[in-house]
């Protein structure tokens, strides 16, 4: 018995690293490198964790794969969506949430990742993870249903004409925000991309 009991109590121990940093280092190696190109060593060293308590806290490699674009959606890749529903004015809305996920999907440093993980990197990763189509169809559906609901409550407010198509729009916009991040994944300055950014918000808008 009191080694039942000795077991039960190392397996109730807390993990001795935070879960959010180690998943950050994931999201970055991933969205460099890809699935192919992260070897389940390469995390563990990224993620500043033994190989055991890798696959003790997320399973293996695959999970991983799905658990960091969720990690993702839901801190560093909802800060587009955050300016956006922050912003009182719905054209400066949108042109802001242009820019602010340009600012996601662009850095100076050259060994940084860039483009976005969610619309370059995890899709990339479907044929080894089939599982993760529905985690990004998931995500997908989240964001376009939040942009969508701000539009109705735009034209609700007499601020968009009562026919706007709310939907429609919300598709457009995350469309021009995975074409931005082709773009930024393969160089393109973000200087252009930025004076475009006022122009694809009045399309989306009129």
């Amino acid at each position: 018995m009191q080694n039942g009991t000795k077991k039960a109590a190392g397996r109730g121990r807390p993990r001795a690293f935070d879960r959010d940093t180690v998943l950050d280092a994931a999201v970055q190696l991933f969205w460099k490198r890809g699935y192919d190109g992260a070897s389940i060593g390469d995390l563990a060293d990224a993620m500043g964790l033994a190989r055991p308590s890798l696959y003790g806290a997320f399973g293996s490699k695959d999970r991983l794969s799905q658990a960091a674009p969720a990690h993702f959606a839901a801190n560093p890749g909802s800060a587009a969506m955050h300016a956006f529903e922050a912003e009182p004015d719905i054209r400066t809305a949108v042109e802001t949430f242009l820019r602010a996920s340009l600012e996601g999907q662009t850095c100076p440093d050259a060994d940084a990742a860039q483009g976005c993980l969610l619309g370059n990197c995890a899709p990339a990763a479907l044929d080894a993870v089939p599982a993760s189509a529905e985690t990004l169809r998931t995500m997908l559906e989240a964001t376009r249903s939040r942009i969508a609901e701000r539009f109705d409550q735009e034209k609700a407010d007499g601020n968009l004409p009562t026919d706007f198509p709310s939907e429609e729009r919300a598709d457009l916009l995350f469309d021009f925000i995975q074409a931005q991040a082709y773009r930024a994944r393969i160089g393109e300055g973000t200087e252009a991309m930025t004076r475009r950014a006022q122009a694809r918000a009045a399309i989306v808008l009129n």
